[in-house]
Parts: structure tokens; C-alpha cells; sequence
């Protein structure tokens, strides 16, 4: 007999600047920075290349084949300079990716490093990326990402559950597994019964808005941190996706712990209304910019959501770095928190926004998508696909060069 499922239907509202990613970085060789506009356009390579010149196609192929770190300088100079063949023909662009202030001035630095500075300085201008469906061209949010939040929030609900004495008797390498196998009661990984909770990739209702952004890790007194700075691709708040919750039943093996869709908003709810509630606190006392309000269950997730949100409060055990020679310590709260900025120093925090917060509202947009439908119809009522044309030459390139 196949087991019974309940399945709820939400919309995610982001309220705050949001990177959930693979660990995908943009590769040298695949964008190009529109400094005026504030742009880095993602191309698809296979139609630069094909549109070069045979003289650019084999200075291309030569930086290729160099094996040392100056060859990525001189990628980031050879690819700059295919600004005008690219803004002429724009069929070649994949997507457009909005720049923090800061972006274009620094993007100049990288492109004049010498031989003996580029490794650290193009450490310091990796790019990550968000999650990707290929098909579309647009980014999800990972079911992974809302399931680890709502993992969380359940173990933080059944925390007393178990014995903190016993928990500091384990050997600190395995304590965060025994924890989890004695608050939700298996032994072995496929007993697990938040296997039970299935999540689908949430999918944007509308295009999304994206920007390169800073981020910067600031003592929560108000110093900056130890921490370097990243360069993330955010999702930008206020945008909305769909997806669904879906619990299988009948297959209890804690009865000490519900699984329903009430009982996870409801753990959700318990836990990261006192995560946020302490976030606000802080984001006050920096005199930092608030996050949207949302009309549902708040909640963190995507990367830099903070080391509270991601930890069960009643065995917290967070590193503290102290600083290079200096051993970490170990405490039960953070000290500092990332914030999204628009320029790597000297950064303005009154425009700084914390990073992951999201809205978990019941129910699909209705008016929203309906609209969206609308407006679907009538394009293809109004608007005559026409065939791409471009003055590009295609008889010189059978291969497409990658970077190694």
C-alpha cells in the first residue's frame, strides 16, 4: 500500500539579499563587465567565439593554453575588450547581472595586476554564482536549502528532548550527528524520519532581479570583522517564488515527534521568530538597513544566513577565530554578522542588509500569476518571433576553447 501525502502549496517572498548556489564561480572566460552600465553580461561562448575574427579566436586559444595565474589577467584584458562586438550584437548575451558600486573600479585593479600580484588579487574577485535551471535561464531556490531551514527549526523544537551532559561526553568531531539521531530518535540514516518532509525547488513567479553584491563581515558592536570580504550574486529582495511542502504519512517511527505541515510552521515559527527577533537587534544597534517584511513564516536560508540560524540553541559550540597565532575559541552565540554591501571598504551600513531572509506564505500568488498569464497571452497574440540576424562569421571555428 502506498503510503498517504499531504502536500501544501507556497509562494517565498525574499526580504533580504539571498545567495543560494552549487559553489559555481563565473568563469573569466564567460562574462563581460559593462562598467557604465553597472553590468556583467553572461555570455554564451559558443556564439562569441563564432562571431570573432580568426586573429581573435586564436589570441583567445593562446590564453587558453597558458598554464600560469597572469593568464586569467589577461583573459579578464581580452574579454573587456570584446565590450562593442558584444553591445552590437546582443543575441550573444545569456543574462545581464546588476554591480555593486564598487564592482567597475575594482575590475579595473584585477585587469592591471602583475605577474607577482594576481594570485591574491583574483582570490579577492571570485564571483559565485546562484543556482541555475538551465532550461530557463532563471534561478531556483533549492528544495535542499528550505529542507536544511526546516531541519533546523525541528531539531531546535525537540531539543529538550535530550540530555546536554550525556551530548559532551561524545567526541566533539561526532556530537552533531549523535544530537540529531537522539532528538529525532533512528539509529541509522535511512530511519531518519524527516526523510518523511519532501520540498520542491522553489521557482520564480516573475523574472528575477539579480545584483552582484559585497559581503562583509561587521562585529556586532559595529567594528569589521577579521573576515575578508566576498563577492556573492544575490537574489534581490521583494522577489516571489513557488514551490510545495509535501509530508508522507503513516509511517511514524518516533510518535514522540508530529510531522504535519501544522507542526512544521509551527517549529519554523518558534525558532526563527527568536533568531530574527535577536538579528533585528543588531541590525538596529549598527544602524543597518531592515529586511522587507513578510506576510508569512520568516525564516533563513542561503548562504550567510548566521551561525544561530543554522545551529540547535541548547548545544551550540560556534569557532571564534581570535586572530592569526592566536588559538579560536568556542562560544554559544556569534560575534559577527555578514552584511550585503555595496563596496568592499569604507562601506555605507545604513544601506547594509543582512543576507537569507525569507517569507514562507501559504498558497500560490493567485492574483499575481493570473496577471502574469495575462500578459503571457497577449504577447503571443501581439509580438512575431523574428529570426535573429547578425553579421557573425561562422566558418572559422569548430571547437570551443575552455580554461583550464
Amino acid at each position: 500500500m502506498k503510503p498517504e501525502s499531504i502536500t501544501k502549496k507556497y509562494t517565498l517572498k525574499v526580504l533580504s539579499p539571498l545567495h543560494v548556489g552549487y559553489g559555481d564561480v563565473y568563469d573569466p572566460a564567460n562574462f563581460i563587465l559593462d562598467a557604465k552600465n553597472k553590468e556583467l553580461l553572461f555570455l554564451d561562448m559558443d556564439k562569441l567565439l563564432l562571431g570573432l575574427s580568426q586573429d581573435k579566436i586564436v589570441k583567445f586559444s593562446a590564453i587558453c593554453k597558458q598554464g600560469e595565474p597572469i593568464a586569467l589577467v589577461k583573459m579578464y584584458r581580452f574579454m573587456a575588450n570584446q565590450l562593442e562586438f558584444v553591445q552590437r550584437h546582443p543575441e550573444v548575451i545569456k543574462r545581464k547581472i546588476k554591480l555593486a558600486a564598487g564592482i567597475p573600479a575594482h575590475f579595473d585593479r584585477v585587469k592591471n595586476l602583475s605577474a607577482n600580484q594576481v594570485k591574491k588579487g583574483l582570490n579577492k574577485f571570485e564571483i559565485l554564482s546562484l543556482a541555475y535551471n538551465p532550461n530557463t535561464n532563471q534561478p531556483i531556490i533549492p528544495g535542499s536549502s528550505i529542507k536544511g531551514a526546516l531541519r533546523t527549526a525541528i531539531l531546535n523544537f525537540y531539543q529538550d528532548g535530550i540530555d546536554k551532559q550525556f551530548l559532551e561526553k561524545v567526541d566533539l568531531k561526532k556530537r552533531s550527528q549523535t544530537m540529531e539521531q537522539k532528538i529525532l530518535g533512528y539509529k541509522y540514516a535511512k530511519d531518519d524520519i524527516l526523510k518523511r518532509i519532501k520540498i520542491s525547488d522553489f521557482v520564480p513567479v516573475e523574472d528575477v532581479k539579480t545584483k552582484i553584491v559585497y559581503a562583509v563581515n561587521v562585529k556586532k558592536g559595529g567594528r569589521q570583522g577579521s573576515g575578508v570580504y566576498q563577492l556573492f550574486e544575490v537574489i534581490e529582495p521583494g522577489t516571489v517564488f513557488k514551490g510545495s511542502i509535501t509530508v508522507v504519512k503513516n509511517l511514524d517511527k518516533n510518535p514522540s515527534i508530529e510531522l504535519s505541515i501544522e507542526a512544521i510552521e509551527k517549529a519554523l515559527s518558534a525558532f526563527f521568530g527568536k533568531v530574527l527577533q535577536e538579528e533585528d537587534k543588531v541590525i538596529q544597534r549598527l544602524g543597518a538597513k531592515l529586511p522587507l517584511s513578510g506576510a508569512g513564516v520568516e525564516l533563513k536560508v542561503g548562504r550567510h544566513s548566521g551561525a544561530e540560524a543554522v545551529t540547535v540553541e541548547k548545544f551550540r559550540h560556534i569557532k571564534i577565530n581570535q586572530g592569526k597565532g592566536r588559538e579560536p575559541i568556542y562560544l554559544s552565540h556569534s560575534t559577527t554578522i555578514w552584511l550585503a554591501t555595496e563596496t568592499a571598504r569604507n562601506y555605507d551600513l545604513a544601506s547594509a542588509m543582512p543576507f537569507g531572509r525569507v517569507s514562507l506564505e501559504s498558497g500560490s500568488n493567485s492574483s499575481r500569476l493570473k496577471n502574469k498569464r495575462v500578459q503571457d497571452n497577449a504577447c503571443k497574440k501581439t509580438i512575431q518571433k523574428q529570426p535573429v540576424k547578425a553579421n557573425l562569421d561562422f566558418s572559422g571555428l569548430k571547437q570551443r576553447f575552455k580554461v583550464k
